[in-house]
């Protein structure tokens, strides 16, 4: 390629730096090979959702074969911060004139001040179609213990009877797929790939970069939000997860325990004693005569919700 690589220096102040990184909640870097980064002609994208901030940018790696990919994370309310982040941090642009890849219903809504922060042209991507190839480009590309968090080890000690796990051989029956195929495809690929953002859905990867959409999930970011703020009185996720803390699931779940009328030390089928069998399932036979009263002193304070683990 004729086009070369630019260093643009930071314009952002020390007191701005600070602030954007004491907003920032999470960030990954990862070392990728250039030859990963041929044909991309944008080095920075940033994508608004319904509730976080996404920021994605390449600078120099510590070897001239290589470049760092920085992916980083805000709350929308610090948004001003993550464009405050990306502009304090160096980045490659290819070609004359920087580019700005961009998705999200929100970085059209602030077209004027990421342009006024950034000095870059805005270029918006079919976010849908940038889900798969994103992906496919990232497991391609990078190390799985670089693209996923480690896997956490569940207790299964206590669960009776556990079947095999089916998944594989479904996958196979349902895209067709033989021994060869899986054998001869990238360690990671095939796959089923989950995204949740204001909507979610499973979406299964092939080898060749094709994609088909497995199914839609009904609940993804914006009916999380929105179930907290009809039962909770609070559309802000922290708030959610504090609440969370604070409460017992066995509240309003069915649990193991609860199959059962010997009591907690009782046999429960199989199931440990804390193991979900049915959520909500103890709201049924609630007097919603008696909760009203609770619902006008506060939000719901009666429903004390668990973590989500």
């Amino acid at each position: 390629s004729n086009s070369k690589f630019i260093q643009q220096s930071s314009q952002q102040s020390p007191q701005r730096q600070a602030m954007a990184d004491n907003f920032l909640i999470e960030e990954k870097i990862v070392t990728l090979q250039k030859s990963a980064m041929e044909n991309v002609t944008v080095m920075a994208g940033i994508d608004r959702g319904c509730s976080l901030t996404k920021v994605l940018f390449v600078t120099a790696g510590n070897s001239d074969d290589t470049f760092k990919l920085h992916l980083a994370l805000f709350n929308n309310t610090h948004f001003e911060a993550g464009l405050d982040y990306l502009a304090s941090k160096a980045i490659l642009q290819r070609g004359e004139g920087g580019k700005l890849h961009v998705t999200g219903v929100g970085c059209d809504r602030y077209r004027e001040l990421i342009q006024e922060k950034l000095g870059l042209e805005l270029e918006f991507i079919d976010e849908f179609l940038s889900q798969t190839r994103g992906a496919h480009w990232l497991i391609k590309n990078l190390p799985i213990e670089e693209l996923c968090y480690p896997e956490t080890e569940a207790d299964l000690g206590q669960i009776t009877g556990r079947a095999e796990n089916p998944l594989q051989a479904n996958m196979n029956q349902q895209f067709q797929l033989s021994s060869e195929d899986v054998a001869s495809a990238t360690p990671s690929l095939p796959c089923l790939f989950c995204f949740i953002g204001s909507a979610g859905g499973v979406i299964f990867l092939k080898e060749n970069g094709e994609s088909y959409l497995v199914t839609s999930l009904w609940m993804a970011g914006k009916s999380f939000l929105g179930f907290g703020k009809m039962l909770l009185g609070t559309s802000s996720y922290d708030e959610i997860m504090r609440l969370a803390e604070r409460g017992r699931r066995g509240n309003i779940d069915n649990e193991g325990r609860d199959l059962v009328q010997t009591g907690w030390t009782g046999p429960t089928a199989g199931c440990p004693p804390a193991c979900r069998s049915s959520r909500l399932a103890k709201l049924w036979t609630w007097s919603w005569r008696e909760t009203s009263a609770a619902r006008r002193i506060s939000p719901l304070p009666w429903l004390q919700l668990s973590s989500p683990t």
